[in-house]
């Protein structure tokens, strides 16, 4: 059973829909557009103080910001799947170079000089 304070997860998503654009003008003029994580954290907690969203969403939202937001991991990610297809590309080229070098070697007999014989 609901209590008649508690919002439930539609109205607290229609009211996150309804305030955050304006909280995060406000707070963009506050923090500047460098900290997006600053922003959005500020909007999720004014919503919360005001009652206006649950916990459920807040905890999501917070874990959610978080994630997109959290410093260096998805910079080292790309960093290594970067790498990982550089070097995917520079074997391949190799692999191509080898094959064809190969294939022309293939084509000429070794010993030229067996023909004198």
């Amino acid at each position: 059973m609901q209590l008649k304070n508690t919002l439930s997860d539609r109205e607290s998503f229609d009211n996150y829909l309804d305030y955050k654009d304006e909280l995060e003008y406000k707070y963009s003029l506050i923090h500047g557009l460098s900290s997006r994580k600053k922003i959005y954290t500020a909007v999720i907690d004014e919503l919360r103080d005001k009652n206006l969203i649950n916990n459920d969403l807040y905890e999501k939202e917070k874990e959610t910001i978080e994630i997109i937001f959290d410093d260096g991991v998805l910079n080292d990610i790309i960093y290594i799947i970067l790498q990982m297809l550089f070097i995917c590309i520079v074997c391949g080229m190799g692999i191509i170079v080898v094959v064809n070098q190969l294939n022309i070697l293939g084509k000429q007999p070794f010993n030229k000089s067996l023909k004198e014989l």
